[in-house]
């Protein structure tokens, strides 16, 4: 399995700020961002693609790593994450139902929309992780990785 790398990242939200016309970063909370990013790398599970995925996609939603566009680089880093992998997912990034699901689960187990901090990378799988793994086992449109379906699950 390929898993995403730091710079990675970092590029596509970089690309993900300029098509949104977002401002230059300020450097407020870079070093902070930079922890929590190299955290995220270094903890990443490697038992399946799809559990993967699913790590990536809840946790840089919830670690809030950038200043801005952290929903559509999770989202993006994701999609990367599993076509280097050789599985296709077919989403639109502006689905508003799964936004708000997204949101509703965070206030529900977290009780902030605020960022989080690492300890979330350890924690059991709870809710929103089931949550959106099912979304992304549901919305794979091909695997040519040879993963069994049963493994997918």
């Amino acid at each position: 399995m390929e898993r995403l790398h730091t710079s990675e990242i970092r590029y596509i939200n970089e690309k993900v700020r300029i098509k949104s016309n977002s401002h230059e970063y300020d450097g407020h909370g870079i070093e902070i961002s930079q922890n929590k990013l190299k955290s995220l790398i270094n903890m990443t599970p490697t038992e399946n693609v799809i559990d993967t995925a699913t790590y990536y996609l809840k946790n840089l939603i919830l670690l809030q790593i950038f200043p801005d566009g952290n929903h559509r680089t999770a989202f993006s880093c994701t999609k990367y994450f599993l076509h280097k992998n050789n599985i296709e997912i077919q989403w639109d990034i502006t689905l508003d139902d799964f936004h708000i699901n997204i949101y509703k689960l965070r206030s529900k187990i977290y009780n902030t929309y605020e960022e989080l901090n690492v300890s979330i990378l350890t924690e059991s799988h709870n809710e929103l992780y089931k949550y959106i793994k099912k979304y992304i086992i549901d919305h794979c449109v091909n695997n040519t990785a040879g993963e069994s379906p049963n493994l997918l699950r």
